[in-house]
């Protein structure tokens, strides 16, 4: 917390707010709150606050707050006055209060408890998180209980438990089912488990995962725990996911997620608490009084040791095992926009956003799928940039379910959305849509669709571009180089070899991105699946790549004359086309593979890549030229990642290449993807192929693919279940 004292009276102050640039050394308005102590079931607060909005007066506020389990009061004013000056001897993580801040004493204290357990098989963590099925984890006794009780062990084997007193872990989701069971799981474990202070990002724990990762990187935090399946789907019959993001705000490696999978293959007991008094109003883990709703708002609670319960209900029960009388532990509940949004309006220019969207001949809409960037989307296009033409904002409303929709943005499951692009009457010009937890995106203009590969590469080109600078605020200016998926096209490499720009290929999974960008070797990333970032944060960002499409187009539309042809997102990639030529590019999904005999399969692959054999083989169509298993090693700590996929290459120059490996999202069967990809150069008549699909040119590779790898003969699969 931040200490500071009040000048002119030496009252000792906890402090929250947004405070003023460069108040680390001066004075400076802030807001301010003190607690008093209430007798037991009353949970009581006096205290005096700042509102920022008012900073200039330093007029401060005094107010009773109380709150039983039955209802509320609103606060009572009691008095004003004039303060001249506060000194703040620290800052923390202030900045993630915009509003308003009132803390809560919650008088029944927490005793900690000791529970049995015994070990869940399949609580490992796959690309990005635990993906089960939720009714399975809904209805396994313990399944939050023991991966989160694995998750601090883990925290206390590598930052020590003192540490562990002093740290934040920051917490969010997508909405989906079995979050808020998740959510109170957690408060629990994390309360008995030494953990200081919980934000809790909302309301009702709603946050996307690039804001989370912006909130662990504000808030200083040791880490955070976001609540997502990603674009899995939703509901009682769809799937659940859980994933741990480091202090860096990434995604926790492999190296340290192992260790949780290892701790949940021999775990024996948590740790969780219980109200001291079983009659207490507060229920009895203690957080029923938590109204998850209502942000900027503090709840601290007292948590009294192991034992303390027994104690209590002896016949002295000021006898605790600890003279200290236990510890503080706080649930900070915070507005999940408001970091996120002020670092979109540090990177991109929305005085031009804004005059791009008021241009008479320009309209945009956007689906967010029910998913959690509903409110990130209203805050950002509605309010800061004043976009209020209807209907723009489609399925906003965030579910448990995402209305029945598969949450993931392609043209299968935004089959509406594009027809309305495609239609013969008056189309949007601009259309996206992002994923249950935003950090995947798609990019429609009208009559056409933006390919992810293709998208990445346009925004490198872009931000090489000095005056583009004056629309997006690039990483400082500086691009360092550029990281892809393998199985992304190299789309991207071309231009970063135009520009002599270092291009990385990293497996699947954005953990594999973060020790570039901690390292400064990368600027931007990217994946085929819908997913680009920059530096700003360390995970994917569905809306940033949105932002970063209206920056592109505000740079051409913005400069056009009266009466002038606007460019439209057609244009722009066109014209990439022909200064950069075409990456021809499809993925084939097969669905619903037995696990075991997709692993197998795999495995049989390997070896006959690795040995030689399957260059041995002749078929009908292309013949291989060349393939290897990828392995991957990190050129900043130098860890490997093996196995990470095939790859077969059709030409010697490799412009012609197949890509197999199985997802590691699915939560129940396997899902074998292939990647195909044709590269033609620019002066190549093909480059345009106006009204040809990308399908056309990378048929007879694909079907190469299928008999060299055995997918017809061993697996049975003659067609994939979906092209995209």
């Amino acid at each position: 917390m931040v200490s500071i004292e009040d000048a002119s009276t030496g009252m000792d102050c906890v402090t929250y707010g947004r405070l003023a640039p460069r108040c680390e050394c001066g004075w400076f308005p802030c807001l301010a709150f003190t607690v008093n102590y209430t007798p037991k079931r009353a949970t009581l607060a006096r205290g005096t606050y700042w509102n920022p909005t008012r900073a200039s007066s330093y007029l401060c506020q005094s107010a009773w707050r109380r709150r039983k389990f039955a209802g509320k009061r609103e606060p009572n004013q009691t008095s004003r006055l004039e303060r001249s000056k506060i000194r703040c001897s620290a800052i923390d993580w202030s900045d993630l209060f915009h509003q308003e801040t009132v803390v809560y004493e919650e008088s029944t204290p927490l005793c900690v408890v000791q529970v049995p357990t015994s070990p869940i098989p399949g609580q490992k963590t796959g690309t990005s998180g635990i993906r089960k099925r939720t009714r399975e984890v809904t209805q396994t006794p313990n399944f939050f209980e023991n991966w989160f009780q694995s998750l601090f062990d883990v925290l206390v084997e590598r930052y020590g438990r003192t540490c562990l007193n002093r740290a934040t872990l920051v917490v969010g989701g997508d909405g989906r089912e079995g979050n808020q069971a998740a959510l109170r799981t957690l408060l629990r474990i994390a309360a008995a488990n030494s953990l200081q202070r919980l934000i809790v990002l909302g309301p009702d724990a709603i946050a996307t995962t690039p804001a989370i990762s912006a909130a662990i990187r504000a808030a200083g935090a040791l880490g955070g725990i976001a609540l997502t399946a990603s674009h899995n789907p939703g509901g009682v019959d769809g799937d659940w996911g859980v994933k741990y993001n480091m202090e860096n705000g990434g995604p926790a490696p492999d190296s340290f997620t192992s260790l949780i999978y290892e701790r949940t293959l021999t775990i024996s007991r948590y740790l969780e608490v219980e109200a001291s008094d079983p009659e207490a109003l507060c229920g009895r883990d203690g957080f029923d009084g938590v109204n998850f709703k209502r942000i900027q708002t503090v709840h601290r609670f007292r948590i009294l040791p192991e034992g303390a319960r027994d104690a209590l209900q002896s016949p002295n029960p000021d006898r605790l095992p600890h003279s200290d009388g236990g510890r503080t532990f706080e649930i900070h509940l915070v507005d999940a926009t408001a970091t996120y949004v002020e670092l979109m309006e540090g990177i991109f220019h929305f005085e031009r956003l804004r005059a791009l969207l008021r241009l008479p001949n320009f309209n945009m809409v956007y689906d967010a799928m029910y998913g959690s960037t509903g409110p990130f989307a209203f805050m950002i296009f509605g309010e800061k940039l004043g976009y209020w033409e209807y209907p723009w904002f489609r399925r906003g409303q965030y579910l448990p379910d995402f209305g029945g929709v598969h949450p993931e943005p392609n043209l299968e499951n935004l089959a509406d959305l594009v027809a309305e692009f495609f239609s013969d009457e008056d189309s949007p010009d601009f259309g996206a849509a992002s994923d249950a937890d935003g950090d995947r995106y798609l990019i429609l203009g009208r009559k056409f669709v933006v390919q992810p590969s293709d998208s990445l590469a346009i925004m490198l080109d872009y931000a090489l571009r000095p005056d583009f600078a004056a629309y997006c605020r690039f990483d400082g200016g500086l691009i360092r180089g550029v990281a892809r998926s393998m199985p992304t096209s190299s789309a991207v490499d071309v231009v970063a070899s135009r520009h002599n720009i270092r291009c990385y290929e990293t497996p699947t999974g954005w953990k594999y991105f973060c020790n570039l960008l901690d390292a400064g070797l990368v600027s931007l990333c990217g994946e085929e699946s819908c997913g680009a970032g920059g530096a700003h944060i360390r995970e994917k960002d569905g809306l940033w790549a949105i932002l970063f499409w209206l920056s592109i187009l505000a740079y051409h539309n913005l400069q056009v004359a009266p009466g002038s042809k606007s460019t439209s997102v057609e244009d722009i990639v066109r014209a990439h086309w022909a200064h950069y030529g075409r990456n021809y590019y499809e993925r084939w999904d097969f669905h619903g593979i037995e696990r075991t005999t997709a692993e197998r399969w795999m495995r049989n692959l390997e070896r006959s890549v690795e040995g030689g054999e399957i260059l041995s083989l002749r078929i009908d169509g292309p013949q291989l030229y060349a393939a290897d298993v990828f392995h991957y090693q990190d050129p900043v700590d130098g860890s490997w990642a093996r196995n990470q996929g095939v790859r077969l290459f059709f030409s010697s120059d490799r412009r012609m290449r197949a890509v197999l490996r199985l997802s590691g999202t699915s939560s129940a069967d396997a899902t074998l993807r292939v990647y195909l990809e044709k590269y033609v150069a620019p002066n190549d008549g093909d480059v345009q192929a106006v009204g040809e699909l990308a399908s056309s040119f990378v048929a007879d590779i694909g079907r190469a693919a299928l008999l060299y790898c055995g997918i017809v003969s061993e697996l049975g699969r003659e067609r994939p279940d979906l092209r995209a």
